[in-house]
């Protein structure tokens, strides 16, 4: 079996290296992401990172990205005599652990080996079809696996609103203010206290209702995105029999995005509650669904506001910027919970001289100060780092970027993080080469 599976990646990969080759000739799309590094520290050791992927940086990711990770997406478009069009759309992903870069043979499947410590992902899996309803020629219809218009912050690696899965739905479609999309997403949870559904596995089914309005034009720099996600539980006969916990909850999402005086800004206003608490608290805002109010510490509802964007100080100077700040209330304190109001703070300034179209020198300051509902007292973690970053300018989303860095994190956060050493990391000074890719 271990012989099949990685004579399945090996043939996987080579074919998707090699459409990259001949995606003009055959129609294959090839596209995907990347991200890995090498480092060390002051201290000596690979660094130690404060966020990832799944947690977002919140004091701003450079420099702190411990984790090689990538997504190879395979595509192909089918278009039809009478100009409709049927994309299918593939992805898979890797990704290794943090302290998990080993050598040039680095395993993905052995089970328990030391050196692997990282997981195959299978992400995106559907078609999208445009052109099939005669009444909404310009609207998609769409079904199966699939990362469903996601927005993030860059610098944080932050999805804000990432409601993906498996689902199916409809998008684009022009009602004259803007544009409307409506998706059914499904998902699944850990059942409480080892509820089974009808086929006596332990999981437990959850879908939401995804209503976006896009695209409305409130001034000629301004333009407004609302959405509304709803969850619940599907539950099956007998899990509702043995009174598996099935609470709902609603997220929602208003953001205006502006160019004024050269300035690129998004203001992102969001509000969740029960089930979707957590949307407005953590990273892949909208994913997750808990209908389980398992412990006081458990978010009841949650707020967030972040600002963020860009802008040309100069022809050689430009400034990227992120703030944000969320509250949550969680359920009634009890025992051993001391606060019921967990905060988020957060805010990264990014000023780069720009040497020429592929060179430029970054300099990345960043503070994050938060509270769980489990804390007894405030986090605090702060950052400055410098790196000088080549890439090419082939503008977003094709890019490919080296990246030479070097600084420090500061803060309790930073004093009690370092493991195998009493040391910690506030003031480690650290330092490393890290590269990424998107196309």
């Amino acid at each position: 079996m271990l012989k099949i599976q990685k004579s399945v990646v090996a043939i996987a990969l080579g074919v998707a290296f090699s459409s990259s080759v001949f995606a003009n000739e055959s129609g294959v799309d090839f596209h995907g992401y990347a991200r890995a590094g090498l480092s060390t520290t002051s201290n000596g050791g690979e660094q130690m990172c404060f966020g990832n992927g799944e947690d977002g940086h919140y004091a701003g990711r450079l420099g702190d990205e411990c984790e090689s990770y990538y997504e190879l997406g395979l595509g192909h478009n089918f278009e039809t005599k009478n100009g409709q069009s049927f994309y299918f759309d593939s992805m898979f992903s890797a990704e290794t652990a943090q302290g998990a870069q080993y050598n040039d043979s680095q395993s993905l499947t052995e089970s328990g080996a030391e050196a692997s410590r990282a997981d195959w992902s299978l992400r995106q899996l559907n078609v999208q079809a445009k052109g099939i309803l005669s009444f909404a020629p310009e609207a998609t219809v769409w079904a199966g696996k699939r990362f469903y218009q996601r927005h993030d912050v860059q610098a944080l690696d932050l999805y804000y609103l990432n409601n993906s899965g498996y689902g199916a739905g409809i998008e684009h479609l022009d009602l004259g203010a803007g544009k409307f999309s409506a998706a059914v997403i499904f998902g699944d949870r850990s059942p409480y206290n080892g509820k089974t559904n009808a086929e006596g596995e332990q999981s437990v089914q959850t879908m939401k209702l995804d209503l976006r309005y896009s695209d409305i034009q409130v001034s000629d720099n301004a333009k407004l995105e609302v959405s509304a996600i709803y969850g619940r539980t599907d539950l099956t006969e007998i899990q509702d029999a043995a009174s598996e916990a099935k609470e709902d909850g609603l997220f929602v999402t208003a953001e205006l995005t502006s160019a004024l005086w050269g300035l690129n800004n998004h203001l992102v206003l969001q509000y969740a509650n029960d089930a979707m608490a957590d949307a407005a608290w953590e990273n892949a805002s909208g994913s997750a669904i808990d209908t389980d109010e398992t412990w006081a510490g458990d978010n009841d509802h949650s707020i967030r506001v972040i600002n963020f964007g860009d802008t040309k100080l100069t022809n050689t100077v430009s400034l990227g910027y992120s703030v944000l700040y969320a509250q949550a209330e969680t359920l009634a304190a009890e025992g051993d919970v001391s606060e019921n109001k967990p905060y988020r703070f957060s805010l990264v300034l990014q000023p780069a001289y720009n040497w020429s179209d592929s060179s430029r020198t970054v300099l990345e300051v960043g503070y994050s100060k938060y509270k769980e509902s489990d804390d007894t007292e405030s986090q605090t973690l702060s950052k400055v780092m410098i790196a000088q970053e080549f890439t090419p300018d082939f503008g977003l989303p094709a890019r490919a970027t080296l990246s030479f860095y070097a600084g420090s994190f500061f803060g309790n956060v930073a004093e009690e993080y370092r493991y195998g050493s009493d040391k910690g990391e506030d003031g480690n000074f650290r330092f490393g080469a890290h590269i990424s890719a998107a196309w």
